[in-house]
């Protein structure tokens, strides 16, 4: 394992990982409590995009609808 994230919400741990075998991040998620072993999310959930780098950050959904209606410009590298 290279690193990981957990978030817990409403006694669900999800637990993002990332490791030398797999290139994107791996979600598994528990009920219950973070001890013991963990279940492979991959059929469950998917991410809209593939990703190799990130945290969880918790945002109100204010935040989330506009972060979603912003207009993103990017500079040409």
């Amino acid at each position: 394992m290279i690193d990981s994230a957990m978030y817990e919400e409403e006694g669900i741990y999800y637990l993002f990982v990332k490791s030398e075998r797999n290139p994107g991040r791996i979600l598994m998620l528990k009920s219950g409590s973070p001890a013991g072993p963990f279940e492979r999310a991959d059929e469950k959930f998917r991410f809209p995009y593939g990703f190799k780098h990130g945290t969880i950050l918790k945002i109100t959904e204010e935040s989330y609808e506009r972060i979603r209606a912003h207009r993103f410009e990017y500079a040409d590298n």
